[in-house]
């Protein structure tokens, strides 16, 4: 499922090779805490991560939106791996939108059937097709394996203890 390894992909991505160390002393954070957020072993926090995308010079959601690419390119190969099918099937099955020639189309159709360049017009329009964010992420490609460890979620505690109320 969708984890923390896909953020932590998408900043690697997006801070360019051989530039960690530079970044997790701008987010105020070491070089191991910055590993274990792109490796996908630490979960990252809000505030942690609105720090990443402003030394990015991004906005948190192009990270998020970035993460969430890999993580459909990820999906589809892995589904396509058991069924003898290629990622890139997968995903035109699932994103069959009319082509900006299918929408002219049915524009120069509207005289016989206003009903159906309305139809072509929304479907093109949808708010979920992909638009370029400036990321350096492909929307295509980019393996992603999951940690090698359950992610941190922060202190542990001690088996038996609880925090004491104040």
């Amino acid at each position: 499922m969708f984890g923390p390894e896909y953020l932590g992909r998408a900043i690697a991505i997006r801070r360019g090779e051989g530039k960690q160390v530079e970044l997790a002393s701008t987010i105020g954070v070491d070089k191991a805490t910055m590993n274990a957020y792109e490796k996908g072993r630490r979960r990252i926090d809000e505030a942690t991560l609105e720090r990443i995308a402003e030394a990015l010079q991004c906005d948190p959601i192009h990270l998020l939106q970035d993460a969430f690419y890999l993580f459909r390119y990820n999906h589809f190969r892995r589904r396509g791996e058991k069924i003898g099918v290629s990622a890139e099937e997968l995903a035109a099955q699932a994103d069959r939108h009319p082509s900006l020639d299918e929408v002219r189309d049915a524009f120069r159709s509207l005289g016989e059937n206003p009903w159906s360049f309305v139809a072509k017009m929304l479907e093109h329009l949808r708010p979920d097709r992909y638009y370029e964010t400036g990321s350096r992420v492909p929307l295509w490609g980019v393996v992603v394996e999951p940690p090698r460890r359950a992610p941190r979620t922060g202190k542990k505690q001690k088996k038996g203890r609880r925090p004491e109320e104040g």
